[in-house]
């Protein structure tokens, strides 16, 4: 499932209002077109959504919130 463009700029809207980098964003139909956001979780379950895209999901938030050079040894 990917999302519309009207989708994917509502979400990340909604995540930019509360100011988070990584929010599960839940929005709803309006029966004459157009979506209500429901509600922004900052620190959303990932269990159902890497269940239902057979993604790790956390893995992939770290991966894209840490550098992709390698760290110094210490």
């Amino acid at each position: 499932m990917s999302l519309t463009a009207e989708e994917e700029r509502l979400t990340l809207a909604a995540a930019r209002a509360v100011g988070t980098v990584v929010a599960g964003v839940d929005l709803l139909p309006r029966p004459g077109g157009g979506y209500y956001v429901l509600e922004v979780n900052a620190v959303p379950g990932w269990r159902a959504l890497g269940r239902a895209t057979g993604t790790d999901v956390a893995g992939e938030i770290i991966r894209s919130l840490t550098p992709h050079e390698p760290c110094a040894s210490f």
